[in-house]
């Protein structure tokens, strides 16, 4: 059986582009290597619950990028988001060793998770001191 990342590299090197539809479309005979990764029952699940699962795949592939002195090991997902990256005209995800040899799309995609760390920090940022004060409360 191949690897995830391969099989979704191989899927964008034949259509140039790797969206969760062509996923879905790749994956729908029962040879494929990613059907049994799908829910095929339409009582259950339906197209759109497929191509979710299929963007589900896709982010959860990761590439190790360094590795510390105490072995530990950093990773960064295998494939971006095309519209997290400014793209505009196209949806979907590229290799993100590609995404990142276009400067400008890179310092969009690094825009793009500045504003997601702050807006985490932003939601979850008062939850340190109101489990302070319920605790006091309890005491």
């Amino acid at each position: 059986m191949a690897d995830l990342r391969s099989v979704l590299t191989g899927y964008y090197e034949k259509h140039s582009e790797l969206t969760p539809q062509i996923v879905v479309d790749e994956s729908r005979d029962e040879s494929a290597p990613l059907h049994h990764r799908f829910e095929w029952d339409d009582e259950i699940a339906g197209e759109a619950w497929r191509r979710e699962q299929a963007s589900v795949l896709i982010r959860s592939v990761k590439v190790v990028f360094a590795e510390t002195p105490k072995g530990e090991r950093k990773y960064v997902r295998a494939f971006s988001s095309l519209t997290e990256a400014g793209d505009t005209e196209r949806t979907g995800y590229v290799p993100t060793e590609e995404l990142v040899q276009d400067e400008l799309a890179t310092k969009i995609l690094l825009k793009q998770c500045e504003r997601e760390i702050r807006d985490v920090k932003r939601k979850y940022g008062h939850l340190a001191e109101f489990a302070e004060l319920m605790r006091a409360a309890i005491a």
